[in-house]
């Protein structure tokens, strides 16, 4: 699922993406989240774009590839994590994206305005918007700096969270 229109680039949300992933690296304990297969499902991307961003964030030493096992599996698949310039990279995305505000289209027609860092919390209090990612969000944030509540609302039902 692609979204050119957003204003948080493919390339940024596979930062973030990476960012995000915590924990210690080794060939034989690998993170789905970390192959390409999981950036594809969590980024919501296709593969080949996918692939074709990858190439170019190593090429651009944002990002470095490895080959290891994911946790219980038996074969081995290329990984991705950040090199020290794409943590710093990354890092400060995250922070300019805290700092943005933006406009929330809710279901009643109405709009609220609020930065970036609220969202979440805000929708938490709403049952049905609970398990909204923050990678949801940068998804379907427009060029224009807003979100469509119900675009939410359709996210939540594909994936069944």
């Amino acid at each position: 699922m692609q979204r050119h229109n957003s204003l948080i680039s493919a390339d940024m949300r596979i930062l973030l993406h990476l960012l995000n992933c915590h924990g210690s690296i080794s060939q034989f304990d690998v993170s789905i989240d970390i192959t390409e297969i999981g950036i594809v499902q969590k980024v919501g991307l296709s593969y080949g774009y996918a692939s074709r961003l990858l190439k170019g964030l190593v090429h651009n030493g944002y990002i470095q590839e490895g080959i290891g096992h994911i946790k219980g599996g038996r074969r081995k698949h290329k990984f991705y994590t950040l090199t020290n310039k794409g943590k710093k990279y990354a890092r400060k995305i995250k922070n300019d994206l805290s700092k943005l505000v933006i406009t929330v289209i809710l279901s009643n027609e109405s709009s609220k305005i609020m930065k970036l860092d609220n969202i979440i919390p805000y929708l938490g209090k709403k049952k049905i918007y609970q398990g909204v990612t923050e990678m949801d969000i940068y998804t379907l944030l427009t060029k224009d700096g807003v979100i469509n509540i119900e675009s939410l609302k359709q996210i939540k039902k594909k994936s069944g969270r």
